[in-house]
């Protein structure tokens, strides 16, 4: 799949799983709030990791990290090498956005992660996320050498360096 339509792919998720939630609404309205960003997700967030900590993960050559998602909450670097590869990490400061695809194949709690976390196979790839006191973190990993270790240790390291 082209690096655009993958990015279009992930972007409709995002968004998908934000109109989902379940969770408070502030406001009052009908609607479901919006996500909030998080003071790491502007140009920070890209700087948690370094294009080679990314290329490590991956196995595979990667571009440096471009600010993306629903108001800026998420970074993602693309393969430079394969189109297929890619990593990103969101953060939303909105526990309320924290859900879990408990019905999904695959589906795996983790434990002594945050206050609750999970693993999940995910188009081609893997998903895992993390709800703490404050925010909830998802991380996405595909192609390379990536697999269901690469996105558990992506989410370790990102909530370490929050």
């Amino acid at each position: 799949m082209g690096r655009d339509r993958k990015l279009v792919s992930v972007l409709i998720l995002a968004m998908l799983a934000s109109s989902c939630s379940s969770g408070p609404n502030p406001g009052g309205s009908g609607a479901n709030p919006t996500p909030a960003a998080s003071p790491a997700s502007q140009e920070g967030l890209c700087s948690l990791f370094a294009r080679e900590e990314i290329e490590g993960l991956l196995g595979t050559p990667v571009e440096n990290g471009d600010v993306t998602g629903p108001l800026g909450t998420a970074c993602q670097w693309n393969g430079s090498a394969d189109d297929s590869a890619y990593a990103q990490v969101q953060v939303i400061s909105d526990t309320s956005y924290w859900e879990k695809p408990t019905l999904a194949k695959g589906y795996e709690e983790l434990d002594a992660i945050g206050k609750e976390a999970f693993v999940v196979p995910e188009l081609g790839g893997w998903r895992a996320g993390a709800v703490t006191d404050a925010s909830v973190i998802m991380v996405s990993v595909s192609g390379g050498t990536s697999n269901r270790d690469t996105a558990i240790r992506l989410l370790r390291n990102s909530l370490e360096r929050l």
